[in-house]
């Protein structure tokens, strides 16, 4: 009886991130998590953005 292995993927998707987060801690972490990081000029500096559910963070610079 062959033996069926189970997959499990990770959850990774595009993320929008305004061009100011680009060393901090935040974008790091997410690529580290193996999503795809897009930075952006024309979003609010601080601006997190998650294009397919619509929800949107402002990092606070002081993390």
């Amino acid at each position: 009886m062959a033996k069926q292995e189970e997959s499990t993927s990770a959850w990774k998707t595009t993320i929008i991130l305004s061009t100011s987060l680009q060393q901090h801690d935040i974008s790091k972490t997410l690529s580290s998590q193996q999503h795809r990081l897009r930075f952006s000029h024309s979003v609010q500096s601080g601006a997190v953005i998650f294009p397919l559910s619509g929800t949107a963070f402002f990092a606070d610079r002081s993390w």
